[in-house]
């Protein structure tokens, strides 16, 4: 869920919350990068860290799903695969890691720069 912040942001920049709530360890949401427009995932690998990529694969622009029992990414096309902690690439065509997009936690809430 995405809401504009305007009100915390200096002017002439804007923040996005990513989600209220990641969920508990080892699961991700999906949004919607502001700054791009495609689709992201955020992820919470262990308790108070979160990461988030983009979910467009490097290789063809397939959308990559998160499979939570492996904490990794799979691309439905190719079957390529990332870690869902790194972006890294771990098997098939992808030629380079997802990428990540900056994240902080504020007031408890995810945001992104947009």
């Amino acid at each position: 869920m995405w809401q504009r912040d305007r009100d915390a942001a200096p002017v002439g920049v804007r923040k996005a919350e990513v989600v209220q709530d990641a969920g508990p360890v080892g699961q991700a949401r999906s949004f919607t990068d502001p700054a791009s427009g495609n689709p992201a995932w955020v992820v919470r690998p262990d308790g108070n860290t979160f990461v988030a990529f983009s979910a467009v694969c490097t290789h063809a622009g397939c959308p990559v799903q998160y499979d939570p029992s492996r904490t990794e990414f799979i691309c439905p096309c190719h079957g390529g695969v990332y870690d869902a902690r790194t972006g890294q690439v771990l098997q098939g065509p992808p030629p380079a890691p997802l990428q990540r997009i900056p994240i902080q936690v504020v007031s408890g809430q995810l945001r992104v720069d947009t």
